[in-house]
């Protein structure tokens, strides 16, 4: 059933079956079947573009996705993501993880495709038994307009970035790493002193004070 601007829609596809026009959130979802029988959800967000039009442009974005997540989860894996758990997320007493064992804790819940150039896919990942030592997060995998890794995030449950009070054991970057420079970037100076005042977690966004 179509429907005009700022209401609900139904749309047959032959590639994501039934999409549903969430007006609110300006964006087509869909749940799909992938080859090993999981489900699959799909976010497509088309912007400032034609929504019907959109939806071919996501097809052929889709079939891509599907056909590359491995290879673009491995690559954040080894450029990022098994560094950071290794050397900040894990408790002392957790033995180091290899990329085929952290790989086999994401499950591969979310894709994400996009009318923006700037992240046009986004693959989301449910941590599994690493989701304490995780702080709640979901891992994202973010692909830049070439279709080239970007940068992995982390994503909270909930819309927004995520807080974390100073010492706070919800976000494990800061929470093990706040006395080291190493998962933080500078977030804000005092204009008075040029020190910082705060570091947020370069994968949460959380902040804590210095």
């Amino acid at each position: 059933m179509a429907g005009r601007d700022g209401e609900s829609e139904v749309l047959g596809n032959a590639t994501f079956g039934q999409l549903e026009w969430d007006a609110r959130m300006s964006r087509w979802m869909t749940t799909c079947r992938l080859p090993n029988g999981a489900s699959l959800e799909v976010h497509i967000t088309p912007y400032q573009t034609d929504r019907h039009a959109f939806v071919a442009i996501a097809e052929e974005m889709f079939r891509w996705a599907i056909d590359h997540e491995r290879a673009m989860l491995s690559t954040a894996i080894r450029s990022y993501l098994l560094d950071l758990y290794n050397e900040g997320w894990k408790q002392e007493d957790e033995p180091l993880l290899t990329e085929p064992r952290f790989s086999a804790h994401l499950e591969w819940r979310l894709l994400k495709l996009t009318a923006n150039s700037s992240v046009p896919i986004e693959y989301v990942y449910d941590p599994g038994e690493l989701y304490e030592a995780l702080g709640g997060h979901l891992i994202s995998v973010r692909l830049d307009k070439e279709r080239q890794f970007k940068a992995a995030v982390s994503r909270d449950l909930t819309p927004g970035s995520v807080r974390v009070p100073s010492g706070s054991n919800l976000c494990p970057t800061l929470g093990r790493l706040k006395k080291r420079k190493q998962g933080f970037v500078n977030l804000s100076r005092n204009p008075q002193s040029g020190r910082h005042r705060t570091r947020t977690c370069d994968l949460c966004r959380g902040k804590v004070p210095l």
